[in-house]
């Protein structure tokens, strides 16, 4: 999961020996596993390995902890995740500038939250300077390195959620965290979102590298919290049903299961 991030960032010759040692070491694998079809899809292409060669195994989180979202009347378009360029948060912010000069939702807040690295503080301080010369700094909230409670309290809190990534990634733990929360989730067309998305019912897709489709996808919900209700519910259940940690077990369980019946007995 990410490998093909990783390999391709390595300086050359690292990375195209890399690549041919992990094609190599493959073949000696009883089975090959992806967390979303999508990302079976992009390594297969890469390696030179049919599809049905891999299996597609989800990832799941530990439902405990999430709840429906509050009631409380008050709007808030949510981000949660790595504080960076490629998680796409310059993405988010140029939306939510874009959302207010619309002026039809000007109390609708947004919130960020996330690890900040050494790395990207002169990115975020960029981000929040942007925020500033709009006369925007008062709506919007800054939340770093939470914990698993403040997190799970954080997505309650939320009316719509994104983290508009900048590349192909292999799953994003996070999309299916704020549909746990039953949080309706807009995010860019791509990797192993539209994926989730069928799946669960609980999002929709908008073009990727497009801060303005961004905002209009937000106020497509914003202005039918009905239907936004509607899709945070049944992503909320998708994420139940088909994400959860126990789905990822019994699902582990049937794959390692067989392995073991292709490999044989064992000689004692």
């Amino acid at each position: 999961q990410g490998e093909d991030t990783f390999l391709d960032s390595l300086p050359e010759p690292y990375r195209t020996r890399s690549w041919e040692e992990m094609k190599e070491r493959l073949a000696e694998c009883d089975m090959l596993v992806a967390p979303s079809h999508f990302y079976a899809g992009v390594m297969g292409e890469r390696l030179g390995i049919p599809l049905a060669e891999i299996e597609v195994l989800p990832n799941g989180i530990n439902l405990e902890g999430y709840g429906e979202p509050v009631e409380d009347g008050l709007q808030a378009i949510g981000y949660l995740a790595r504080m960076s360029r490629e998680k796409g948060l310059g993405a988010l912010v140029d939306a939510y500038l874009l959302l207010q000069e619309g002026g039809r939702f000007p109390q609708c807040r947004l919130r960020i939250a996330g690890s900040c690295t050494p790395g990207d503080e002169v990115f975020v301080k960029d981000q929040k300077e942007k925020i500033e010369r709009a006369g925007l700094s008062e709506m919007v909230d800054w939340h770093p390195n939470l914990t698993r409670e403040q997190k799970t309290e954080f997505l309650r809190g939320l009316t719509v959620f994104s983290v508009p990534i900048q590349y192909s990634e292999a799953f994003g733990l996070y999309l299916i965290e704020a549909m746990a929360s039953g949080v309706p989730v807009v995010n860019p067309e791509g990797s192993a979102f539209e994926e989730i998305a069928a799946v669960t019912g609980g999002g929709q897709t908008v073009a990727p590298g497009d801060p303005s489709a961004l905002a209009r996808g937000w106020e497509e919900l914003l202005a039918n919290p009905g239907e936004a209700a509607a899709m945070g519910e049944r992503g909320r259940r998708g994420v139940a049903e088909r994400y959860s940690v126990t789905a990822m077990k019994d699902g582990f369980l049937e794959l390692a299961g067989r392995v073991c019946a292709a490999a044989g007995p064992r000689d004692s």
